[in-house]
């Protein structure tokens, strides 16, 4: 939610932009009692039957970005990446749970899957692939990477606590002319 605050979104702007999914499918408010801690983002606008298909809630929601935090080996499947990628000229498919054994999908899927297209990033390492004669590396995005450095900064500063806007300050990129940007392998 940080990331539509920073953008300039409300709370609830925010929130709207994000579809949370659980074992029994979408979370909406019509689906009957929940834990409390889904109810926040529990969607108020869908009323239908319960959807509990990935690739057809896909196909409802038309995300952009597909996160796994589940630890379900291959929920994102060949239908939910090719959903994906139909939907989005680069798809950016997030598995995130680790190890690899209970990793959404491996890399290898999701770039077969998408053609090549997919914007990857993982909480485990896989290897790159070669796909129509060019090497694709994935990313890694787990707490291997955050927290130490995030841990230091609060070292270094001798804060007490770490705040969210600290988390979201140390999320964006640094650049000298203060515009954003993705490095490229070798910059």
């Amino acid at each position: 939610m940080s990331f539509f605050k920073l953008q300039g979104l409300s709370d609830e702007e925010a929130r709207d932009r994000i579809y949370l999914v659980d074992s029994q499918g979408l979370i909406y408010d019509g689906r009957g009692p929940m834990a409390e801690h889904k109810k926040y983002f529990s969607r108020k606008d869908y009323n239908g039957p319960p959807m509990k298909d990935l690739t057809d809630i896909v196909e409802y929601v038309q995300p952009t970005a597909l996160l796994g935090l589940s630890t379900m080996k291959g929920a994102f499947n060949q239908s939910v990446i090719q959903t994906m990628a139909a939907l989005n000229p680069r798809p950016i498919i997030f598995p995130l749970s680790n190890p690899v054994r209970l990793s959404e999908c491996e890399f290898h899927e999701a770039v077969e899957w998408s053609q090549g297209r997919v914007l990857f990033a993982s909480g485990s390492p896989f290897p790159e692939q070669e796909y129509n004669g060019r090497v694709l590396y994935p990313g890694q995005g787990n707490n291997m990477y955050i927290f130490p450095g995030l841990g230091l900064g609060a070292i270094l500063a001798r804060v007490t606590k770490v705040t969210d806007s600290m988390v979201e300050a140390s999320s964006e990129p640094v650049f000298g002319s203060g515009e954003g940007g993705i490095a490229k392998r070798g910059d």
